[in-house]
């Protein structure tokens, strides 16, 4: 491994290890909600709009604007994830029946990097769950 290569990889843990500890429950429900629901959306990126509606049904912050920030990063959060391709699956609307929404819960939630991971897990299942229920929110047909 090259040295600049090194040493990027070194930061970047440096960086989540220290996300993991100093961010609030609160801030990284934030983040991942977003950041997840950018991933299952059709274009990999949510309009203004769509922002609103997502706060407005899951209350996650006063101002929606505050929920860009895990839109805007949201690619290198989720890079090199296993979830990718069920992102992808709920994106295109290939999620149907009970069985294929627990696995995908189950499937991101065991994907998640550590350092986002927040509160009780019941809370982040049910907002996985939230979010893979209402893909037409996300796909921006309200």
């Amino acid at each position: 491994m090259k040295k600049s290569n090194f040493l990027k990889v070194c930061l970047g843990n440096v960086i989540k290890f220290f996300a993991g500890i100093m961010l609030p429950n609160r801030m990284k429900r934030i983040v991942f909600v977003s950041s997840l629901a950018c991933q299952m959306s059709p274009e990999k990126k949510l309009s203004p709009e769509t922002i609103n509606k997502l706060n407005l049904l899951m209350d996650l912050v006063e101002d929606s604007k505050s929920l860009e920030l895990g839109s805007d990063f949201s690619n290198a959060i989720w890079k090199n994830r296993q979830c990718l391709t069920v992102c992808q699956k709920v994106a295109q609307e290939e999620v149907s029946d009970d069985q294929s929404v627990s696995s995908i819960v189950a499937s991101i939630k065991e994907s998640t990097a550590h350092w986002l991971k927040y509160g009780d897990e019941k809370l982040m299942e049910r907002d996985i769950q939230f979010l893979v229920e209402n893909k037409e929110v996300i796909a921006g047909r309200f």
